[in-house]
């Protein structure tokens, strides 16, 4: 979280951190969010193909243009990194 700008109990104010799109997704803070999907993707070890858990964890939230994306991914950890930073992952 300290990557992305937020760090674990630093928040602002006592409601904690915004729910705002607007104040998550800053220009100058998209390549730390890529490479942190990318990391995380690249430490997981999927028991299922990655459209499988793509279908598993948005269900029909999952766009069209994501699973296309991720059909033609070089290798399943960069099929599950463009799931993690797909919008409507990060989506709450």
């Amino acid at each position: 979280m300290r990557a992305l700008g937020k760090a674990p109990y630093a928040a602002p104010g006592p409601e904690g951190w915004s729910d705002r799109a607007a104040d998550w997704i800053a220009p100058d803070r998209l390549p730390e969010r890529l490479e942190w999907c990318a990391g995380l993707a690249g430490r997981l070890r999927p028991t299922l193909p990655p459209l499988d858990h793509a279908a598993d964890i948005m269900g029909p939230t999952v766009r069209p243009a994501t699973l296309r994306r991720m059909a033609v991914a070089l290798d399943d950890h960069e099929a599950l990194a463009i799931l993690l930073a797909s919008p409507e992952f990060q989506q709450r």
